[in-house]
């Protein structure tokens, strides 16, 4: 029964620092704290940095939340200052995952960087085997929804003007 309590408590734990790592990067963005790429990318490197410290020091449930809240938020913040070249972004986000993954003394945090091991890998080969680029794809979407509503197309480019 302790097992089933502590279980519970951990998934509390993450869905806390998802919904908290969402909150402080929504503060973040609307506090025109961090203004460019390289702001983001040296706050998410000291994010990541902090969480792999202070987890590697101690484990309690608080600091657990803390450490997802921050490796979350690290970690976007990191994507977002390496957007610039999407093959090196997917890199060293796998490289971030698997540090963190040999780093990290709970299971929370494993858990979370094998789940964005996951997705940087799933992003690396999407990247590398894609042809369509997402301006593309937005330009066929465009086409269509011209040919087959020109009238609604029509009108919202008046309702801009």
């Amino acid at each position: 029964m302790a097992q089933k309590s502590n279980l519970t408590i951990e998934v509390l734990s993450i869905i806390g620092g998802v919904l908290t790592a969402i909150f402080f990067l929504g503060f973040l963005a609307l506090s025109s704290i961090l203004r460019s790429e390289t702001s983001c990318l040296i706050v998410g490197s000291i994010l990541i940095i902090t969480t792999l410290f202070v987890n590697r020091l101690l484990t309690k449930p608080f600091l657990d939340a803390m450490n997802i809240t921050c490796y979350i938020a690290g970690c976007i913040l990191a994507g977002y200052g390496m957007n610039r070249n999407m093959d090196v972004l997917f890199i060293v986000l796998i490289g971030i995952s698997v540090v963190t993954m040999l780093l990290s003394k709970g299971f929370i945090l494993t858990f979370l960087s094998v789940i964005s091991f996951y997705m940087a890998l799933f992003g690396e080969i999407t990247n590398l085997f894609s042809s369509l680029n997402p301006l593309n794809v937005a330009a066929v979407a465009d086409t269509g929804i011209n040919n087959v509503c020109p009238y609604y197309s029509n009108f919202l480019i008046r309702q801009s003007i």
